[in-house]
């Protein structure tokens, strides 16, 4: 099947988003500033950067996997997700608990002990994605085989679901963003099969008129779920079908795309280098704030992506992040040759 650079694009966008929204907030946080625009913005930009890392997981779930899947035992793809998403979470959660605990007076989320003993029902602070991501595609996918792949009916159960996070809280965040993220994950699903209507005309003037005024109602009531749940999937449909009429004919990578491809080492990486960062300029005691953004938002994006250069080369750095291709591409094939010349 052709590589669609487009969706590997979106997904460059997303990150990038995610790294500058971080950014926003360490440099809110370093520089103690009272700046109502910056908080605005920061506000602006989790309306949609992770529901986009949701609906293109969804999207790729759609195009690969779900095929896959009806030739496959369920078991089997539950195996292949926990090796992919639940065994990276496993291998970063205790290093990143230990380092936010030693350096809690640096840090902008601080950890307990017990935050370690709960590491199953509240993922450890920005790990939760990957971690939750897990449980949404295997719950997913289950769906799809109970339901003879019908997604129409599984997007009406995830809206049911979402909907019922409006009225269901908890102080458990695994029950809690399994409830609503899957209705981004699944907006992905509709969107594969519906790409060709969401990229019309009318539909992208449609789109764009529902994500204004969502953006506005959030903006007015920001405590109301309801108004959260609209401006998620909105704001995603919107982005993501601009992003297909324009980019969608595209066959080559770009940095962008690039990017996008190593999304995973981009996002566990940058959190910890931002930190490191952070920490730096405040000893330096640099307290421009356009000098903040500028080495704080390249920092952490250059940085990861030397991280990754090297994990090329060195497959051992590559082993936390991509475990289960480490094992098929390297430990398996050194075991084998071990066997024989034994």
């Amino acid at each position: 099947m052709k590589r669609e650079y487009w969706i590997d694009e979106l997904k460059g966008i997303a990150i990038l988003f995610v790294v500058f929204e971080h950014t926003i907030a360490r440099t809110i946080y370093g520089l103690n500033l009272e700046s109502s625009f910056l908080n605005n913005l920061d506000f602006f930009i989790k309306t949609f950067h992770m529901p986009l890392f949701f609906l293109a997981s969804g999207y790729i779930y759609a195009m690969h996997e779900r095929e896959k899947l009806k030739n496959t035992p369920y078991r089997s793809f539950i195996k292949k997700n926990f090796f992919d998403l639940f065994l990276p979470y496993l291998i970063f959660a205790l290093p990143v608990w230990f380092g936010k605990y030693i350096f809690s007076n640096w840090v902008t989320r601080t950890v307990e002990v017990k935050d370690l003993f709960l590491m199953f029902i509240n993922p450890i602070v920005f790990l939760w994605f990957i971690y939750i991501l897990f449980f949404i595609k295997v719950i997913v996918a289950g769906l799809d085989k109970l339901t003879k792949y019908k997604t129409e009916i599984i997007f009406l159960i995830v809206i049911i679901s979402a909907f019922s996070r409006c009225f269901i809280t908890t102080d458990i965040k695994l029950v809690d963003r399994v409830l609503y993220y899957p209705i981004c994950y699944v907006s992905g699903m509709m969107f594969y099969k519906c790409r060709s209507y969401f990229t019309k005309i009318p539909a992208l003037i449609a789109l764009s008129i529902l994500s204004v005024v969502a953006w506005i109602l959030i903006f007015t009531y920001p405590e109301n779920r309801p108004c959260l749940i609209f401006v998620n999937v909105s704001s995603i449909f919107m982005i993501t079908s601009f992003f297909y009429f324009v980019r969608s004919k595209s066959d080559k990578k770009n940095v962008i795309s690039y990017l996008g491809q190593i999304s995973i080492y981009i996002y566990i990486l940058h959190p910890i280098i931002l930190n490191a960062l952070r920490m730096l300029l405040i000893k330096a005691n640099i307290e421009n704030v356009a000098v903040w953004f500028v080495i704080l938002f390249f920092g952490g994006v250059a940085c990861s992506v030397i991280y990754y250069m090297i994990a090329e080369k060195v497959w051992i750095f590559e082993l936390p992040f991509k475990p289960r291709r480490v094992y098929v591409d390297h430990i398996a094939p050194l075991m084998k040759k071990r066997k024989k010349t034994d």
